[in-house]
Order: structure tokens, then C-alpha cells, then sequence
């Protein structure tokens, strides 16, 4: 039948960075999707090989606590029964 499920659309993401308290906090919304996945990557850590986001559940808003210094990368996709976000929602930040 015509008229199926599609993947969701590409999340909105805001996020607040708070370098005093290392913390980081994301939040995000998406008109199509079930659940969310997030993920994490230490730029510097990771310099010579750009990393691949490893995944996992996660909901909006998402906070992070006690970050090292440094630059970080966050990716956010949506999920529901059609699959997951094309590409993820990214943003970069320094604490």
C-alpha cells in the first residue's frame, strides 16, 4: 500500500555549553521520530581517524557532566518503524 511510514526528518538541535561546570546540555526535536540516538566523540582524542558515533537511546534534552577539556562532537538521529534519520543532526563544542 501507498501511504507508508517514512524514516523521520533530520532533528532540530539546540544545545547550551556551560565551560565553568564542564557540562554540556542538548536538546532536540523531530516531527517523525519514535525515540532518539545520541552520541558523543572526543575531536582530539580522535584527530587522526575521524571517529565513527557509536549510538545508543537516548531523549531530549540530553546532558553531559563533568567533560574534559576539549573539543567534542555530538550527533543526535531519530528513529521509529521506518528506520532511522538519514544523516544525523551534529554539532561541534569546546569546554
Amino acid at each position: 500500500g501507498s501511504g507508508g511510514t517514512r524514516p523521520p526528518a533530520l532533528p532540530a538541535l539546540h544545545h547550551r555549553v556551560n565551560k565553568a561546570k564542564h557540562a554540556a546540555a542538548f536538546s532536540f526535536s523531530d516531527s517523525g521520530a519514535a525515540s532518539f540516538q545520541c552520541s558523543l566523540v572526543d575531536v582530539k582524542r580522535n584527530a587522526k581517524k575521524r571517529p565513527k558515533p557509536r549510538y545508543s537511546a537516548c531523549r531530549s534534552p540530553k546532558t553531559y557532566k563533568r567533560l574534559a577539556r576539549g573539543s567534542y562532537e555530538f550527533f543526535v538521529r531519530g528513529r521509529n518503524s521506518a528506520g532511522t534519520t538519514g544523516s544525523a543532526a551534529t554539532t561541534k563544542f569546546t569546554i
